[in-house]
């Protein structure tokens, strides 16, 4: 703080004698990926919790277009529908993810890959699939559905 009038500072004007204080570059860059704090095209969405994350000092994280819609499409999953894990579970969960995806994959945003259905118990299945990002180039992808 440079030093006011006398000996007593004016007030939270610049004036007086002395260097400014400096203090941190605020961050300007909005939506930042949280590994490489490069701009992003839209806000980072946990696909658990469905909430938006903020950085440490409290900016909006980012993520880019297409994974974003990804896991909005996801969330529109209902898979209360599938009572019962028969002979076609399998092939039932992975028909419910490309429909999810339809429109996505329709309108050349992802490419769908494989999608692996795994039944860690009797009661429970999960999907793991990959896709490629059209809008980054066929960047390979993979997510979980819980």
């Amino acid at each position: 703080m440079p030093t006011g009038a006398g000996l007593s500072p004016a007030g939270t004007s610049v004036a007086g004698v002395g260097v400014l204080d400096s203090g941190p570059q605020p961050g300007v860059v909005p939506l930042p990926d949280p590994k490489s704090g490069a701009p992003q095209t839209g806000r980072f969405i946990n696909q658990l919790t469905g909430d938006y994350e903020f950085t440490a000092d409290g900016r909006v994280q980012g993520m880019s277009t297409v994974p974003q819609l990804v896991v909005i499409a996801l969330q529109d999953i209902d898979l209360s529908a599938i009572q019962e894990k028969g002979p076609n579970f399998k092939q039932h969960l992975a028909s419910v993810i490309q429909d999810a995806l339809g429109s996505l994959i329709a309108q050349g945003y992802l490419v769908l890959g494989p999608v692996t259905v795994l039944e860690p118990n009797p009661d429970a299945g999960l999907a793991v699939f990959e896709w490629y990002d059209q809008l980054a180039g066929g960047k390979r992808q993979e997510t979980t559905l819980y």
